[in-house]
């Protein structure tokens, strides 16, 4: 008997795209579901549109609760949970239709506690009966495989850092065993919730893949790609985040403790560069940051990052550090 698999799914005024996530969750080819849906105190439709999709499909519960953020909803869907294996999806995303069936056929033919796969951005929402014929990449020819020790240094090195939907970092790109995640559960408050979320899982489980299969659809709002944000002190949860990895996780290997610096290094930059793209930031905010980001200047360089970015931190290394912000909003 197939195993049964929780599909979590927060919800939050996605009332445009609610449908569309349901519907390509209902439609699986992998029937065993449990479809938890989390409404996190909408204030739009949300809750109504999920009512009529309850009583079109018997496998849908609904969780009605205060608003409590992203972390908060997931906790309670996963206090709900019974299935074997668990699955996040955002209300506003989307799933191949053959999602849970690669997934869950790899997970088993692999022997895997943890099986992620790959997504791809869409800035429109998808007809439903497009979802396996026009969007591209979908193969299924290879897995990379990862086991022990070995899981957690490679999430660790690979991890792209800020806040951005990535293959690495989201949840919303793996299948889980309810046991790979145990009592383990999302900071509530914090944002970039699953970086540390998926740390702290993958450095206890046994066996990890990735298959090269693009089965998950993250929806990226056009409006939003560009639109600067004003100044949070939120932004500072990614450094929050790195301490309580390192913290968990360092076990005196000296590949893992450079990987681990090196990712507080990277995320040093992710947070300067949120700064600089922030209005009305905190100067004196802002100049600690540069600092900090100064001093690691040759580890920076030795990092794999982006071109444009080493060419950048070259430039902020020579110039005065008050004059880094005039430059940076300059040549971007």
């Amino acid at each position: 008997m197939e195993a049964l698999i929780s599909v979590i799914v927060p919800v939050y005024n996605t009332g445009n795209y609610l449908e569309s996530c349901i519907n390509s969750i209902i439609n699986q080819t992998y029937k065993h579901l449990e479809i938890i849906i989390v409404n996190d105190g909408s204030i739009d439709d949300s809750l109504d549109i999920c009512r009529i999709l309850e009583k079109k499909d018997k496998r849908i519960r609904i969780i009605n609760k205060q608003n409590g953020g992203l972390s908060s909803a997931r906790n309670a869907g996963l206090n709900y949970a019974n299935g074997e294996l668990i699955s996040f999806v955002d209300s506003d995303d989307c799933l191949r239709l053959d999602y849970y069936e690669s997934l869950a056929s790899t997970m088993k033919e692999y022997s895997l506690d943890i099986v992620s796969c790959y997504f791809m951005r869409i800035t429109d929402p998808i007809d439903i009966k497009k979802l396996n014929i026009t969007m591209g990449k979908y193969y299924k020819n290879s897995i990379i495989l990862y086991e022990g020790k070995e899981i957690i240094k490679y999430y660790m090195n690979n991890a792209t850092i800020g806040g951005e939907f990535q293959n690495d970092i989201s949840c919303c790109t793996k299948l889980y065993k309810r046991n790979a995640i145990g009592n383990q559960r999302f900071i509530e408050g914090m944002i970039y919730e699953d970086v540390v979320f998926n740390a702290l899982i993958l450095n206890k489980i046994n066996r990890y893949g990735i298959l090269n299969y693009y089965g998950y659809y993250y929806y990226e709002n056009k409006k939003s790609i560009t639109k600067k944000a004003a100044y949070s002190t939120k932004v500072f949860d990614l450094i929050e985040g790195a301490n309580i990895i390192r913290h968990q996780v360092e076990n005196g290997d000296l590949k893992l403790k450079k990987i681990l610096r090196n990712y507080e290094v990277k995320v040093h930059i992710s947070v300067l560069n949120k700064l600089l793209k922030s209005y009305n930031v905190n100067k004196t905010v802002l100049i600690e940051e540069i600092i900090i980001v100064k001093k690691n200047f040759f580890i920076n360089l030795q990092l794999p990052l982006p071109v444009k970015r080493k060419i950048l931190l070259i430039i902020f290394q020579i110039i005065p550090t008050k004059l880094i912000s005039a430059v940076w909003h300059k040549i971007n």
